[in-house]
């Protein structure tokens, strides 16, 4: 009987957009998840040896972890790590972003456990509004692909053009991760992010009022875009080295390619 478990950790990065200002400002923090995945492909795999880390680099530079969740390696068969709980992102960045222009945003990955594992990035994009009662709901009338979410670096992380889209961006890091040993742990190089509003938000425009007041014509423009907010979420998934062709096809519905130890999408 197979036992599958996957072990994603999301986090979720919101930002207010004001055309009127052409800007915007956090007003959002980071939720974490993580669970994990075996396969019967590996008798040997127990629970304590997982543990997954993700990791924050302010403006690509040092990196600090902002979610996290290892099994623990008690008999209670409890994880130990950020849950559900929300956990702060982005507090490093306190200046507004004119649209057009972005935040550096890096993450990277960590195996905290004791196997080897293949790791990977989802990156979830999506418009959200505020309504009547305060509460943000998702506006899926309007545009994802205005927010982008531009890899800047790619060595070792590969984007997924395949099953990537507007709202979804896939990147696997094409390595294989140790797990840690002597008390030394492995991480990925962080991927470098640009994350921001594209200019053309500018040009929606939901209404549009003429009205005379006097010798003067008084114009209002109401933009589709004004007083959105987007939400970035990303999620970091892992699963075991070994036999990774099979556990990757069973875990993520993904082909792959591994030779070397080095991963490649088919």
């Amino acid at each position: 009987m197979k036992n599958k478990n996957r072990f994603p950790i999301s986090v979720i990065l919101m930002f207010a957009i004001a055309i009127g200002l052409l800007g915007f400002s956090t007003v959002g923090g980071a939720r974490a998840v993580l669970t994990s995945f075996s396969d019967e492909y590996d008798s040997e795999f127990t629970m304590n040896n997982i543990g997954i880390t993700l990791n924050e680099h302010p403006n690509y530079g040092d990196g600090t972890p902002v979610a996290h969740r290892n099994y623990g390696s008690g008999t209670d068969g409890k994880w130990d790590g950020t849950g559900e709980k929300e956990v702060a992102l982005l507090d490093w960045y306190k200046d507004e972003v004119k649209v057009g222009s972005g935040i550096k945003e890096g993450l990277s990955i960590t195996n905290t456990g004791s196997i080897d594992e293949y790791v990977r990035l989802v990156l979830y994009v999506s418009w959200w509004q505020k309504d009547d009662s305060g509460n943000l709901v998702k506006m899926t009338d309007l545009d994802p692909s205005l927010i982008k979410v531009e890899v800047e670096n790619d060595v070792n992380w590969k984007t997924d053009t395949k099953y990537s889209t507007d709202e979804r961006t896939i990147l696997y890091y094409t390595q294989l991760l140790p797990g840690k040993a002597d008390g030394k742990v492995y991480s990925t190089e962080q991927v470098k992010l640009n994350i921001f509003i594209d200019p053309k938000v500018k040009e929606y425009i939901r209404s549009e009022t003429v009205e005379k007041r006097g010798n003067v014509t008084v114009i209002t423009t109401e933009f589709a875009y004004d007083g959105a907010t987007i939400k970035v979420e990303a999620e970091a998934h892992g699963v075991q080295g070994h036999n990774a062709v099979d556990a990757i096809k069973s875990a993520w519905g993904r082909d792959v390619k591994v030779e070397n130890d080095i991963l490649s999408l088919s």
